[in-house]
């Protein structure tokens, strides 16, 4: 493992837990933000859903790829993970595969990456629910675009939270509100992460709608440049998302 192990599997285990919840941003929007404590009753009715409505992916493919600057591949990972109720607010985490450059790893990192987590730990931080001390301006834009047949209103908004500042694209639709594509990308770079330093940072994630009309997060692909002991390198992470459930708050366990 050239790079490889540690390092970078610190930033793998970040990423494992991402995506699920909005970390999105990536580009910016003309027209006036909205105060904050105003809220486009578009995004309004965004942010309701989401509340109300938390699809869990029941498993998760991720695939990491290592390059150099000048494009060439040196790794690639592939991991499998199932996620289902634990106990209160909590999921089950199973690793199913590992490989590394072809070869299983899965027993060498089971430890790191298996037991239970917390919900919110795996949703992550989002502009549409910040948290107390979390800080949102959004403001929609004259932009459309058709996504899964619908066509969506793009909103621009950046988001402060305590670890970074974030700026980004969400697309709703324009009856429901529906989230359908969220990008974003980290302005406060470069910063830290499990003794790596991410340079750039920004993800797309990517919805789809149920036969039931359930907005379900099925893709999520992220893109950061690091620097880890002297050497710069490009790390892309294609998440996919499959057997989702509905989180009903108390698990069976």
């Amino acid at each position: 493992m050239a790079l490889g192990s540690l390092a970078l599997w610190g930033i793998a285990r970040v990423l494992l837990l991402v995506g699920m919840g909005l970390l999105c941003m990536s580009t910016q929007g003309a027209g006036a933000g909205i105060p904050h404590g105003e809220t486009d009753p578009l995004w309004q009715r965004a942010a309701a859903y989401l509340t109300h409505h938390i699809w869990v992916p029941g498993e998760m493919t991720v695939t990491e790829s290592v390059f150099t600057m000048a494009g060439e591949l040196e790794e690639e990972r592939r991991v499998v993970m199932r996620l289902t109720p634990h106990r209160g607010d909590t999921l089950q985490r199973r690793l199913i595969t590992a490989t590394e450059n072809g070869e299983e790893i899965a027993a060498a990192i089971r430890s790191q990456l298996e037991g239970p987590i917390a919900l919110s730990a795996v949703l992550g931080d989002s502009p549409f629910a910040p948290l107390e001390g979390q800080r949102v301006t959004h403001w929609r834009t004259s932009r459309q675009r058709e996504i899964e047949g619908r066509t969506c209103i793009g909103f621009g908004y950046r988001f402060t939270t305590a670890d970074a500042e974030i700026e980004g694209m969400a697309w709703l639709e324009r009856d429901s509100g529906l989230p359908l594509a969220v990008t974003a990308a980290v302005v406060s770079v470069p910063f830290e992460a499990d003794g790596a330093t991410i340079t750039a940072y920004s993800e797309t994630n990517h919805f789809v709608l149920s036969d039931r009309g359930e907005c379900l997060l099925k893709r999520l692909h992220t893109r950061m440049e690091i620097l880890v002991g002297g050497a710069q390198r490009r790390v892309t992470t294609d998440h996919r998302f499959e057997r989702h459930w509905r989180w009903q708050g108390l698990g069976d366990g």
